[in-house]
Parts: structure tokens; C-alpha cells; sequence
């Protein structure tokens, strides 16, 4: 959805959330969106 939304590829969107998630320290995509979460960056 958000390589659509963006107008980027998937393989771009994957490259991105791994480099995120590198720079907080996160190793798991449920970590990513509990962080997300928490700082308001989405809804639930």
C-alpha cells in the first residue's frame, strides 16, 4: 500500500523500513509498529 501510495517500488519501501529500523535499534517489524504507535506516528 504505501508503494502505491508513494509512487515508489516495494523493494524502495522495504529498503527504507529496514534502514529505520536499524537506526532505532529495532529488529522485528512488530517493534516498528508498537514504536509507531507510541510516538503517534499512526492510529489505531
Amino acid at each position: 500500500e504505501i508503494a502505491t501510495y508513494t509512487s515508489i517500488s516495494v523493494h524502495t519501501v522495504n529498503v527504507h523500513r529496514k534502514n529505520i529500523m536499524r537506526k532505532l535499534g529495532l529488529h522485528k517489524q512488530a517493534d516498528l509498529v508498537r514504536y509507531a504507535i507510541k510516538e503517534g506516528l499512526v492510529k489505531l
